[in-house]
């Protein structure tokens, strides 16, 4: 993780830039401690903007799952992000400051697919998770909204989108006949981060090359 911070303050030498460990898996006293040392180690500061990004994916039929990939998918996709935002918010409160809970769904949140039964079900739960607490926190300053990415290369996907398989997959199931580029979710990021999207709080992007309006 610090060789990411270190690429980061290469890439913008007048940013800050820390790199603190933290399990979204871990209870809500473990998370609160990660969030401090995180605030130390830049002088003090309160985060204004949260992104939930972490997540899991277990790719298998339901009827083959366990119980503990099960487990590990609701509390890294719901609970922590659940967790954490509710801290974040607090530590607004506390402070009179606004600030922007970004979650980083996905379109299996929205539509569902063979071999992915707990990650759609997580996802889903996090965009009403989105919903619920940005109704609960509209009059604290707090918005929260949420991305759906479609088919994005990540370290869970590689494989599988590198193989035959995956790229058969891509031309016959994707609109675009492509993966997204990472940069592509940048313009969404940034609008739900800025006050360009001050009136915007409940809301869900959905970032997918038209993947998950494509026809059946």
């Amino acid at each position: 993780m610090q060789h990411l911070a270190n690429e980061l303050k290469k890439s913008f030498p007048a940013s800050n830039v820390s790199a603190v460990t933290l399990d979204v898996s871990w209870n809500a006293e473990q998370l609160a401690s990660a969030l401090d040392q995180a605030e130390a180690s830049l002088g003090g500061i309160v985060f204004n903007v949260l992104i939930n990004n972490a997540g899991v994916g277990p790719a298998a039929p339901v009827l083959k799952e366990t119980q503990a990939q099960i487990d590990s998918a609701l509390a890294i996709n719901v609970r922590g992000p659940y967790l954490l935002s509710i801290e974040f918010a607090k530590r607004l409160v506390a402070q009179g400051a606004s600030g922007s809970v970004i979650n980083v769904a996905s379109i299996y949140g929205i539509r569902v697919g063979v071999n992915n039964g707990t990650y759609a079900v997580t996802k889903a739960a996090l965009i009403q998770q989105t919903k619920a607490l940005a109704i609960e926190l509209l009059g604290k300053g707090i918005r929260v909204n949420a991305i759906a990415p479609g088919y994005y290369r990540s370290e869970m996907t590689s494989t599988f989108y590198d193989s035959d398989a995956g790229k058969k997959y891509l031309q016959t199931k994707v609109p675009s006949k492509r993966l997204g580029l990472l940069w592509e979710l940048d313009g969404a990021l940034l609008l739900l981060a800025s006050k360009a999207s001050s009136n915007m709080t409940g809301s869900v992007i959905v970032v997918d090359g038209g993947h998950s309006t494509s026809s059946l």
